[in-house]
């Protein structure tokens, strides 16, 4: 077997949004490498369930750490419970999409889009990142979207918080590489999750 992502990327990996769909997946696929996961999300019953999983089929530790990044405290939560553990990798996956006119929206679903989809993803990539930096190894991944590479109408917001990660995570790939941090944006199309 090829040990070269757990020892690069482990012996953690955090993953935000860790509990379905693309979060759920990218656990799996870390835990088959042997690497730990504190997995993030908002339902207890569901990190319950995922680290069962991930015990049962990969013999990994799975801390879970119930967290809803839509609340600006959400950071801390995840800071507080990860500062003893040598995380390598962190996935900012969590995230959702607001569909219809832009105007029609209520503001406070835009600001907590908004704090879902970028803020949260740019204080984690911000406090990971020194750390990966320090360290002189690890990874930062961002799961943005197509949609963040133009406009779409009806997803105009969503599209607007994607494309500031697709931004941030590309400048971040330069500014990190040479303190041995790999930097990747995922930008999957339409996923059923």
């Amino acid at each position: 077997m090829d040990r070269f992502p757990q020892e690069k990327y482990g012996p953690w990996a955090l993953i935000t949004g860790a509990t379905s769909g693309i979060g759920r997946e990218l656990a799996r696929q870390l835990a088959s490498n042997h690497i730990h996961i504190v997995a993030v999300g908002r339902r207890q019953a569901r990190l319950d369930e995922l680290a069962t999983e991930l015990q049962a089929r990969f013999g990994v530790v799975t801390l879970s750490v119930q967290a809803d990044l839509r609340d600006p405290g959400a950071i801390q939560t995840i800071v507080s419970s990860t500062k003893d553990l040598d995380i390598g990798l962190v996935i900012l996956n969590a995230g959702a999409e607001l569909t219809g006119s832009f105007v029609h929206g209520e503001e406070m679903d835009h600001l907590r889009l908004v704090q879902l989809n970028a803020i949260a993803p740019m204080q984690l990539a911000h406090h990971y990142g020194r750390l990966l930096a320090a360290r002189g190894r690890g990874g930062l991944m961002f799961v943005s979207s197509l949609f963040a590479y133009q406009g779409v109408p009806y997803v105009a917001h969503y599209a607007a918080t994607k494309a500031y990660l697709l931004s941030l995570g590309e400048a971040l790939h330069v500014e990190l590489k040479p303190h041995g941090v790999d930097v990747l944006v995922l930008s999957p199309g339409l996923t059923n999750t």
